[in-house]
């Protein structure tokens, strides 16, 4: 309930002021920027990222780029969040864990008819304030000082301040009023042995910078199943795609926005850009020709699954998880492309017991990593042992 109080768009953002012992710092104001979450404060090792638990299903917060590593996650489909901050969590989930845990689970079905709900919600944001900067009167007597110091520099079409405008101001053509809408369906249920819970969800977010935009599609299953009296099974699986445009966060837009003349037009009246190529001196770019005209995107889906068995004194185990995630980058009229591809899956310690005082076989951590670029594409451990 507290995280529908506010308009969030990543799990972060919902855990922020909620925690106590908790830091929340936003690294970028752009949609599905990065969000840095510190529960022990400045940490030299390994980052300061917690490890976060989603469902059973473990991944690091650390991240390579100016993104969220939660930013496929519909905080809509979030019950309930717990923090580990003790040692207690560095002895169940290892060093990764020294940074503290985040244990995030969504939602599951309950017993009844099959019920169907809606929640959505449209709004718009804006730039709260802007910059102090000069403008073209203030930049023409700010010129005229500067070339009779200098004894040169002179511009005709500066020296009578009268007769000018208050020229461009850059922070009124980057910045605008940016909509967004957000829509969640959920379909749960169940019967006394089968429970169930389904969830799509599609988010579109503007930013107010021109050339900013967050997009994101994704579904959520989760069942729960009682075989017999003694073995209950959950199967989960949740599905996203995003597209984040980063063309104003990437490109330095907002810096030469700043230190561009406010002499020079955005356009030219036959609709071009214009470069400033008449004025001295100048030698940076069109700002509003950065942010339109060149195409930074960042892509991702990820498929996430993990199934759980779990029961009395005849059989218990733990998760079972395997992740797999498609990053893509694109970026023009640079023609640059990168895409990696990763797949994980780890079985943390898991014990099946055939009989009480028979006989028991334990499996140690296994992970298997595929990383593009290196000798050893696979690693795999397996070890077995038998008391």
């Amino acid at each position: 309930e507290q995280i529908k109080q506010g308009v969030n768009t990543s799990v972060e953002q919902a855990m922020q002021g909620r925690i106590a012992g908790v830091q929340v710092t936003q690294n970028s104001g752009a949609p599905g920027g990065g969000i840095s979450v510190q529960i022990r404060g400045v940490n030299t090792f390994s980052g300061n990222e917690p490890l976060y638990v989603v469902d059973g299903i473990a991944m690091s917060g650390q991240t390579s780029d100016n993104s969220s590593v939660l930013s496929t996650i519909n905080p809509s489909d979030i019950t309930s969040i717990e923090v580990l901050k003790d040692a207690s969590a560095t002895a169940i989930y290892g060093s990764r864990a020294s940074n503290g845990v985040v244990l995030i689970t969504t939602r599951r079905g309950q017993e009844g008819k099959p019920k169907l709900s809606y929640e959505g919600y449209a709004g718009w944001q804006k730039l709260p304030g802007k910059l102090e900067v000069m403008n073209l009167k203030e930049f023409a007597k700010f010129y005229n000082v500067r070339a009779e110091i200098y004894g040169y520099g002179k511009r005709e079409e500066l020296l009578d301040e009268s007769l000018l405008t208050d020229g461009t101001d850059w922070q009124d053509e980057l910045y605008d009023v940016a909509f967004m809408h957000n829509h969640q369906i959920n379909v749960n249920g169940g019967t006394n042995n089968m429970h169930y819970s389904l969830s799509g969800g599609f988010l579109d977010q503007d930013g107010i910078g021109v050339g900013s935009n967050f997009r994101r599609a994704s579904f959520r299953a989760n069942f729960d199943v009682n075989v017999t009296d003694w073995l209950q099974v959950g199967m989960y699986a949740a599905y996203a795609s995003t597209k984040q445009v980063i063309t104003f966060d990437e490109n330095s837009v907002i810096r030469t926005a700043l230190v561009q003349y406010p002499d020079m037009a955005p356009r030219n009246p036959d609709g071009s850009y214009d470069f400033g190529e008449n004025l001295e001196h100048n030698y940076n770019s069109n700002p509003l020709f950065e942010a339109e005209m060149r195409d930074n995107n960042r892509n991702n889906q990820q498929f996430d699954y993990n199934a759980t068995a779990a029961g009395g004194r005849a059989l218990s185990s733990s998760p079972t998880t395997t992740q797999h995630s498609r990053t893509s980058s694109r970026s023009s009229p640079v023609a640059t492309h990168a895409i990696s591809t990763s797949r994980s899956s780890s079985m943390p310690p898991t014990s099946l017991s055939l009989s009480r005082d028979i006989a028991s076989i334990s499996w140690p951590d296994t992970s298997r990593r595929r990383a593009s670029g290196t000798k050893a594409p696979w690693a795999a451990r397996d070890t077995f042992s038998t008391p």
